[in-house]
C-alpha cells in the first residue's frame, strides 16, 4: 500500500493520531513525576536543613536559653518566693524594695505572666551575643587562642539567630503584658513605670531594627537599613532602665 493511500486511509490516520496522544501524554506524565520527585527532593533538602539549623547550629547559645528556662520555671512552680505586698487595685506588686507591675489575680492573668517570664529569660543568652558577635577585635582575639575550636565560623549567622529570637521573643513578652494589662483594666502601666515605658522604647526600636532586615528587606538600599540598624542604640538604653537590680535573682516575681 502506497504513502498516499495510507494517509488518506481515515482508521490509519486516526491510529497514528492516538499513538502521537499517547507519547505526548506519556511525556507529560513523565515529565510531571520528574518535577513531583525533583520537588519532593528539594523539600527535603530544606527540611533536613532548617531542622539542622533548628537542633544544631549555635548550641551552645540554645543550651543557654533552655537552661535559664528551667531556672525561671523551678522559681515559679517550685521555690516559695513571696512579694512584700501586694496592690491589686494600682496592679504593683513590691519586691526588694522595689515596686513592679506584675500582679496577676486570675489563671489566665498568671499564664500571661508566666508566658511573658520565660520569654524575658528565654532572651537573655542571645541579647549577650547579639552584641558580642560584632566585637571584630574581640573575636579576632579569641579565634587565635585555643577557644576558637569552641567559637562559631560564621559570627554573621549566629548575630541573625540571636536578633531573630529577641524580635520574635519580645513580641510575645510584650503581647502578654499588654493582654494582663488590659484583663486588669490598668493600661495606663504601659507608660506609668519604668518597665512599662522603656518596654515601648525597646519594641520600637525592635521594630525598626528587625523588619527592614527581614520582611522588606528586598525594598530597601542596604544604606537604609544599615541607619535604622543604629537604633540598636535607643534599644540596649531602654533595656538599662527595663528590669532593676533588685529583681534578681529570680525577676522579682512571686511563686504561682
Amino acid at each position: 500500500m502506497s504513502d498516499s493511500s495510507q494517509n488518506s486511509n481515515p482508521t490509519i490516520r486516526s491510529r497514528k493520531s492516538n499513538v502521537t496522544l499517547l507519547d505526548t501524554s506519556s511525556q507529560h506524565a513523565f515529565s510531571q513525576s520528574k518535577k513531583e520527585s525533583s520537588f519532593a527532593k528539594r523539600f527535603w533538602k530544606k527540611s533536613r536543613k532548617m531542622c539542622a539549623t533548628i537542633f544544631l547550629k549555635h548550641r551552645l547559645v540554645k543550651f543557654s536559653q533552655i537552661s535559664l528556662v528551667f531556672y525561671i520555671c523551678m522559681y515559679m512552680f517550685c521555690f516559695e518566693a513571696k512579694p512584700e505586698s501586694v496592690d491589686t487595685e494600682t496592679g504593683f506588686i513590691v519586691t526588694n524594695g522595689t515596686e513592679r507591675p506584675l500582679v496577676a489575680t486570675t489563671p489566665f492573668q498568671m499564664t500571661c505572666l508566666v508566658v511573658a517570664r520565660i520569654t524575658a529569660w528565654y532572651m537573655y543568652p542571645p541579647l549577650v551575643v547579639v552584641f558580642v558577635s560584632k566585637f571584630r577585635a574581640t573575636t579576632s582575639f579569641f579565634a587565635h587562642t585555643p577557644l576558637s575550636m569552641y567559637l562559631p565560623t560564621d559570627t554573621h549567622q549566629l548575630h541573625v539567630y540571636c536578633g531573630s529570637a529577641i524580635f520574635y521573643a519580645s513580641l510575645i513578652h510584650t503581647i502578654c503584658h499588654f493582654i494582663r494589662y488590659a484583663a486588669q483594666s490598668h493600661l495606663e502601666l504601659i507608660v506609668n513605670n519604668k518597665s512599662g515605658l522603656s518596654g515601648c522604647f525597646v519594641v520600637v526600636a525592635l521594630l525598626l531594627i528587625c523588619i527592614p532586615m527581614t520582611f522588606v528587606r528586598d525594598r530597601l538600599k542596604y544604606e537604609m537599613r544599615k541607619i535604622l540598624h543604629y537604633f540598636f542604640i535607643v534599644f540596649l538604653v531602654a533595656m538599662c532602665f527595663h528590669a532593676p537590680m533588685s529583681s534578681l535573682p529570680y525577676s522579682g516575681y512571686c511563686t504561682i
